[in-house]
């Protein structure tokens, strides 16, 4: 059997690339999807062999029996769920599809909206478009795609990476693929959209999304990596250059400092020459002078700053802010 389905991929692929060199576009820009509903998962293991990775499901329980083993085995391995879709199995599909390609109404629609918020995981969708309006089939009917595009898109934020349709049986499939066309056009739907990187973002951690609003915002994820960084680096060791050429300069004392509370936190100093006696001490507030400013930059959101101070100086030049390091808002 493995010999014959690589056989058949093989043949599908042809078509493939001779259909794209027709249409002036590159065949890797295809995605064959294998729908392996009803086949056992000794037939997908064998499709998985012969170098395919893309399968389609119709039915939740059924993909959970066959594909989390077989996602072991390849871990390339991505699962499209490509039939109806009820709200009683949206965790499922959530947590066991790479893509869920048949969103269809507004209650199924809010049902994916809340668990991918609840879990972080956001598989890209597809909303189904039933372009024939043939009453058997699932899909929102073309008159209301707009705004239900809309609605899933913009207020409940799903990750909605284009549409689908399954056109009748005995019409011309180009015809409905062209309506489809026009009212991604209309929605600004396109296939190269920013909904997948976000979705990767969201399911790191690095980006959250905000229901009420549909935006996104920098997450918990960013704070922590940057808080990593921060525990492994020696920034007196790296300012304490800078610091004692700083002092050579201005002949007055140059204090490190990091925000702390309502006031800012002596990290290092380096004393001025002239200085009867420093008032800076490691660990301790910095002084007044260390936020006050004639010259120079200051920010609210500075990560460390730099300030030079002749208060206990013998010379008695007064104040300056010598620079700042500044930290973006997350």
């Amino acid at each position: 059997m493995e010999g014959v389905i690589a056989a058949n991929l093989a043949a599908v692929r042809s078509r493939i690339e001779a259909a794209a060199r027709a249409a002036g576009r590159a065949a890797d820009n295809v995605t064959l999807v294998a729908v392996s509903k009803t086949h056992p998962a000794a037939s997908v293991r064998d499709a998985l062999a012969a170098g395919h990775r893309v399968f389609g499901e119709n039915r939740v329980q059924e993909a959970e029996a066959k594909y989390p083993a077989l996602r072991e085995a390849f871990p390339g391995l991505a699962l499209h769920l490509i039939g109806p879709l009820q709200t009683n199995k949206v965790r499922d599909a959530v947590a066991l599809c790479d893509m869920i390609e048949t969103v269809d109404r507004p209650r199924l629609a809010q049902a994916l909206a809340k668990e991918m918020e609840r879990t972080g995981r956001r598989p890209p969708c597809l909303i189904e478009v039933n372009t024939g309006e043939e009453p058997q089939k699932s899909g929102v009917l073309p008159t209301a795609a707009d705004d239900f595009i809309v609605e899933c898109r913009d207020r409940l934020g799903l990750p909605i990476e284009g549409l689908m349709c399954v056109p009748p049986l005995d019409e011309e499939p180009a015809l409905h693929f062209a309506l489809l066309r026009e009212i991604a056009r209309r929605t600004g739907i396109n296939v190269s959209t920013i909904s997948r990187i976000l979705a990767t973002l969201v399911s790191g951690g690095l980006v959250e999304h905000v229901t009420a609003t549909g935006r996104y915002r920098l997450g918990m994820g960013v704070i922590r990596l940057a808080n990593a960084a921060g525990e492994r680096l020696d920034v007196r060791s790296l300012a304490r250059p800078h610091l004692e050429d700083l002092a050579s300069q201005v002949q007055e004392t140059i204090t490190l400092s990091v925000p702390g509370g309502h006031e800012a936190i002596t990290l290092d100093f380096v004393q001025s020459p002239l200085s009867v006696r420093s008032v800076a001490q490691v660990g301790r507030a910095s002084a007044a002078h260390a936020t006050a400013s004639s010259t120079g930059l200051r920010s609210e959101r500075a990560m460390f700053s730099i300030s030079a101070s002749s208060s206990a100086s013998a010379s008695s030049r007064g104040r300056t802010s010598a620079g700042i390091a500044s930290r973006p808002a997350i």
